[in-house]
């Protein structure tokens, strides 16, 4: 969790903590809402067919009630714009913030790179920086934008989803605890062995790119057919290693998203489960079906801040290849070569007058009386 103290984080997000909580109010009514949506489909059932199956008593016990479809219609229609306008504040916002985040990044890391000489980038190429102004930046912003902002919406719509099924069944809610305790090692696992590819494909990538850059940023574009063949198979080998690293990253990525998929449905053993060997807590049918709406809302936030821990710490691992570069503190730039070549000279002026000095203290002692005579 080195997110918590990194600098560049704390100082230009997370002390927006104003704006940061707004967003996240919105996007959390804008969450609940979902919700709402479910529960009302039951005073559809009420109004449209007469029978009851106590869908709707959660609403009811809040003091929610519809006496017409007009009313049902009406109430249903406003929410729905109201959720699509919440929506679409809440990403408009959180984006652009993470946009103005990135724009300053890359901003310091653009001034940084021009006061770097020439002989280091004949030396070490610039192909391979290619990547922190496109991948690094869009990693950094899906970790602003769906790992910071969207898992603290989503950890707080799951509280919340947690409260009515504690008010709808105690019990049930126990049991959903309780899978959710026991499957959650299995993800946090997945992410752990996902992490070092991740960073090895980025790695091998960039090196891909750097190769292909200066090969075709070459003054002299005429290659003969042993250079061809050459430069075939270096980049050859170079996109081997790649799509080794890939193809690991990949494995990797898809077992945790397979694993994530089916979240919901084991929610929903685990609780049909739980009441076949507890008739007892059966409670009724309409309670059932309320408890299992609120689960299938909350399934899709479940499987998203499963997502968080992994989105965050590739946004991390490109946030802090980008620091790298511009907390560099090797004389790479003109200022540093030219303070390097100023302190150099006065260092060997002042070395020139010592000896000089010492040079003069030595025939003074030699000579010095007869001099004086």
């Amino acid at each position: 969790m080195d997110w918590i103290t990194n600098k560049t984080l704390k100082r230009h997000w997370f002390s927006h903590w104003g704006s940061l909580s707004v967003i996240l109010l919105i996007g959390w009514i804008g969450a609940v809402s979902t919700f709402f949506l479910s529960l009302m489909t039951g005073w559809f059932f009420d109004l449209m067919y007469q029978n009851s199956i106590s869908k709707s008593e959660l609403l009811a016990d809040f003091g929610l009630r519809v006496d017409s479809l007009q009313q049902f219609f009406g109430i249903l229609g406003l929410v729905i714009l109201l959720k699509f306008f919440l929506h679409f504040w809440e990403r408009q916002l959180i984006r652009t913030k993470a946009e103005k985040f990135n724009f300053h990044l890359m901003q310091r890391l653009f001034r940084r790179q021009l006061q770097w000489t020439s002989d280091y980038y004949n030396k070490n190429g610039f192909g391979k920086y290619l990547l922190r102004y496109s991948g690094d930046q869009l990693s950094v912003r899906n970790m602003l934008c769906n790992g910071f902002h969207r898992g603290l919406k989503d950890a707080h719509f799951l509280l919340t989803g947690l409260s009515l099924l504690v008010y709808l069944n105690p019990y049930w809610t126990l049991t959903i605890v309780a899978t959710l305790f026991i499957v959650s090692p299995m993800a946090f696992f997945l992410d752990s062995k996902q992490i070092p590819w991740t960073i090895s494909k980025r790695n091998k990538k960039s090196l891909v790119l750097k190769y292909v850059t200066e090969t075709f940023s070459k003054q002299n574009r005429d290659f003969t057919k042993s250079d061809r063949t050459k430069i075939s198979t270096a980049f050859q080998e170079k996109s081997q290693q790649s799509l080794r690293a890939n193809l690991q990253y990949q494995f990797w990525e898809n077992s945790r998203l397979a694993w994530v998929a089916i979240l919901g449905p084991l929610l929903t053993f685990s609780l049909l489960a739980a009441i076949s060997f507890a008739p007892d807590s059966k409670g009724s049918p309409g309670q059932l079906l309320a408890f299992m709406l609120v689960i299938g809302a909350m399934a899709p936030a479940i499987r998203s801040i499963s997502k968080t821990p992994s989105i965050i710490a590739k946004g991390m691992i490109s946030l802090r290849k980008i620091e790298v570069l511009i907390k560099k503190k090797t004389p790479l730039t003109y200022s540093e070569k030219s303070e390097t070549d100023k302190e150099a000279k006065q260092g060997s002026e002042s070395t020139k007058t010592e000896s000089l000095e010492t040079d003069q203290k030595l025939v003074f002692l030699e000579f010095g009386p007869q001099v004086q005579n």
